[in-house]
């Protein structure tokens, strides 16, 4: 049995859902306990924690932190004091720092991921991310420990996956995902795309969607429905009105390289329908079966085009689209396996170390 000491600050964090499913037969798992507290440390299927002062070296094998800025420094520092080897997962939130800091101004978080046994990417944008911000050698160093593990789809989609009717060209459905960084962007991109369809004399319409607690955005979207009668607003409330939502529309359109989570995508592919997205975005890369659906640039006519393409070529998009459920790569039970694996290959490296 592997013991495993679980650094997960944020009660947001989706590696919650995973640690409760790890099988309790060949992993031990204690969170610890900070400043800022465990919100998911009590109630029934609750995880044991421990303090700060009482880890030991003889108490545990690893240490995973969920998060690099968030509870990456923890890990390294009990690491360094107790020869403990451990493991960080990146957050969707820590990507925003790589953009944003410049690693050699801050080579302290940069150790803490040079430091690790292994890291864990939530997606195939950090590579690209991580490429720009550091030297080959550096990135080479990192790529060589990393693993990608897709943030789980709810079971309601895998459990309820569809094959979507053909799409319309008289009239294509399109279905957004309000995004917050980059919603005036994204919609100016869509409906200049639209625009230029109509001038073809088609038709073509568009949903906006937000969830419950994204008021600003919200009020963005109601703003951008009044603009015209081909644009909608939709607020999901829950995973099964989203399931509505995907089968009444035919193409999912995800622009720009703002998408913080895979999610979406995922749940989209379950029900078949066709996603645009751009490249370098997160969801670039995931199934490069779906290539002739992404696009290179923000630009309104190369968006319009691939929408009439997608129109025109749905019988052969379908079938691809179709061939990649039951998404493996978003089904927790083996997202937990993979990770269980990761644990195992760790531990194994570390009592090799030990006995050389």
């Amino acid at each position: 049995m592997i013991s495993i000491l679980h650094i997960i600050q944020s009660p947001d964090n989706p590696d919650w859902e995973l640690l409760h499913h790890l099988p309790q037969a060949e992993t031990h798992s204690v969170t610890l306990q900070t400043s800022s507290g465990l919100p998911a440390a009590s109630g029934p299927g609750s995880l044991p924690s421990i303090e700060q002062e009482a880890v030991t070296s003889s108490a545990f094998q690893l240490i995973h932190a969920h998060s690099w800025m968030l509870d990456g420094a923890i890990a390294w520092k009990l690491s360094q004091a107790h020869g403990i080897p451990y493991i960080v997962s990146l957050s969707e939130d820590d990507i925003q720092y790589v953009g944003r800091m410049s690693l050699k101004l801050h080579p302290d978080r940069l150790r803490i991921l040079q430091d690790a046994a292994k890291l864990i990417f939530p997606h195939l944008q950090f590579y690209n991310a991580f490429n720009q911000a550091l030297s080959d050698s550096q990135a080479d160093q990192l790529f060589s420990k990393t693993s990608t593990l897709y943030r789980p789809l709810d079971p309601l989609f895998h459990h309820n996956s569809s094959q979507h009717k053909p799409v319309a060209l008289v009239r294509p459905r399109l279905l957004y995902f309000a995004e917050e960084r980059s919603f005036k962007n994204d919609t100016a991109l869509i409906l200049k795309a639209m625009k230029e369809i109509r001038q073809m004399n088609l038709s073509i319409s568009l949903s906006i969607v937000t969830f419950s607690g994204q008021e600003t955005l919200a009020s963005q979207a109601a703003a951008a429905a009044h603009t015209s009668t081909d644009v909608q607003h939709h607020v999901c409330p829950d995973k099964p009105s989203l399931l509505t939502l995907l089968r009444d529309h035919d193409i999912v359109v995800m622009p720009g390289t703002d998408i913080t989570e895979t999610c979406h995508f995922a749940a989209t592919i379950s029900q078949g329908l066709p996603v645009i997205y751009s490249q370098h975005s997160c969801v670039d890369g995931i199934f490069p079966e779906l290539k002739n659906c992404h696009i290179d640039k923000d630009s309104p006519s190369q968006l319009r085009d691939k929408i009439l393409l997608i129109s025109q070529q749905y019988a052969t998009i379908e079938q691809r689209v179709a061939a990649l459920q039951p998404l493996h790569k978003f089904n927790k039970e083996e997202l937990v396996q993979d990770l269980l694996r990761i644990y195992t290959i760790c531990n194994n490296l570390q009592h090799r170390s030990a006995r050389l």
